[in-house]
C-alpha cells in the first residue's frame, strides 16, 4: 500500500505532500483544489510498465487536438500534465512515495539544442521510473504535441499488467467495463459484485456481458423474483455507477481503485451500505481506495462505516486546501472523522 506521497510540478500541485494514507481514502476539498489530479498522480506513478498511462489521463480530460485526431501520432498537449501548463526545462514533474514499496516517477522537458527555439520547436519528453520496475522512454514532443507511437509501442513489447482501475465521473464506456468482466466473470469474485449490486437492485442473481460496444444494451441481468432476463439499460444511471465501481473493485485485486466523485446518483442509506462492502472487499481482496467526494451524505456515511470498523485504521479522509498559495492536506482519522460531523463541522 501507499503510505505516502510527494507530488512536485504535476496538474494544480507544485509542491504537495499527503501522509498516513490507509487502505480506504476518502478526498474531500473544494472544486478545482486537486482531488482528480491526486487521483491522476496515483495512476501514473502505480503502472511503471505502461508509460502510456499518461495519455490516457490527458484522454479522459479531453486534452487532445481534436477529435479527428483523436487516434494519431502527434494528437495529445502534454503541457496540460504540468503545474501552470507550463513546460519549464529544469522543472521536471515528479512524483514518489517513500514508503517501503519505494516508487519514483520523473518527467523530465529537455531541448533539442537548436540555437533558436521557439514554442513550435520540438524537444523530448524523458520518463522515468524507479523502484521496483526500472524503465525509461523518450518521446518526441512536436508544437506542443506528443508522439505516442512511441510510448504505445513501449506498452506493447512490456505487455503491462495495469495495476489501478480508474473510474471517472463520466458514464464508463462498455469497452472499459467489459476489460473489468474478463477479469471477475466465472471467478469468485462474482459473488462481491452481486453483492454490491444488491445494494440498489436486491433480485439480481446473475450478470451476463455481450461481446459488442453497446454501452448499457450490452449488460445483462437475471431477476431472480421475476424469472426472467432483462437490459440493464432498463434501470437507472445508480445501478449502472454502481456495477462500474463492483467490477473495478474487484478486478483491482493486490492493486488500486480510483474513483472520481463517488457519490454520483446514489443516496445516502445507498452509500452506506456501498461504503460497507468497499470496505469488506477491499480488505479481503488487498486493494487501496482512493475516492473523491463534495457529498456531505458521503462524508456521513463513510464516518459511519468507518467508525464500525475493529481496525479504526483501515480508513481514512483528508480534506485539500490552500495555504500560503500552496496545496495541502488535513488528515481526519476516525476519531477527529466522527468528532467533526457529530458536532456539525464542515470538512468538505
Amino acid at each position: 500500500m501507499i503510505k505516502n506521497l510527494h507530488i512536485k510540478n504535476f496538474r494544480l500541485f507544485d509542491d504537495f505532500n499527503i501522509d498516513g494514507l490507509a487502505r480506504i481514502n476518502l478526498i474531500v476539498g473544494k472544486n478545482n483544489i486537486g482531488k482528480s489530479s491526486l487521483l491522476e498522480a496515483v495512476h501514473v506513478l502505480v503502472n511503471p510498465k505502461s508509460p502510456s498511462t499518461i495519455l490516457e489521463i490527458l484522454e479522459m480530460r479531453g486534452e487532445i487536438t481534436s477529435y479527428e485526431k483523436f487516434f494519431e501520432e502527434h494528437g495529445y498537449k502534454i503541457q496540460h500534465l504540468f503545474f501552470g501548463h507550463k513546460l519549464i526545462e529544469g522543472k521536471p514533474l515528479h512524483i514518489r512515495t517513500d514508503d517501503s514499496h519505494y516508487r519514483e516517477l520523473r518527467i523530465t522537458f529537455i531541448r533539442d539544442g537548436q540555437e533558436y527555439q521557439t514554442e513550435e520547436s520540438p524537444f523530448f519528453l524523458e520518463l522515468e521510473y524507479k523502484g521496483k520496475i526500472n524503465n525509461k522512454v523518450c518521446a518526441n514532443v512536436i508544437g506542443g504535441l506528443i508522439e505516442n507511437k512511441r510510448l504505445r509501442m513501449f506498452d506493447m513489447v512490456y505487455k503491462p499488467c495495469r495495476h489501478s482501475n480508474y473510474v471517472t465521473a463520466k458514464e464508463a464506456n462498455y469497452r472499459t467495463m467489459l476489460k473489468y468482466w474478463d477479469d471477475v466473470n466465472l471467478t469468485y469474485k462474482e459473488t462481491d459484485v452481486l453483492d454490491m449490486l444488491h445494494v440498489l437492485e436486491p433480485h439480481i442473481e446473475r450478470i451476463a456481458f455481450k461481446i459488442m460496444e453497446i454501452a448499457h444494451s450490452g449488460i445483462l441481468v437475471r431477476d431472480k423474483k421475476q424469472g426472467k432476463r432483462y437490459s440493464l439499460a432498463s434501470k437507472g444511471d445508480g445501478v449502472h455507477r454502481l456495477l462500474t465501481i463492483a467490477i473495478a473493485l474487484a478486478s483491482a485485486e493486490n492493486g488500486y481503485l480510483l474513483v472520481d466523485e463517488i457519490d454520483t446518483g446514489f443516496h445516502h442509506k445507498a452509500m452506506t451500505a456501498m461504503w460497507q462492502r468497499i470496505f469488506d472487499i477491499a480488505e479481503r481482496l488487498n486493494v487501496q481506495v482512493f475516492a473523491t467526494t463534495h457529498s456531505l451524505d458521503c462524508i456521513r456515511s463513510f464516518a459511519e462505516v468507518l467508525h464500525k470498523q475493529d481496525d479504526k485504521e483501515i480508513g481514512t479522509l483528508f480534506r485539500l486546501e490552500q495555504q500560503d498559495e500552496q496545496t495541502k492536506s488535513v488528515r481526519y482519522d476516525a476519531e477527529r472523522l466522527s468528532s467533526a460531523v457529530e458536532q456539525g463541522i464542515e470538512v468538505r
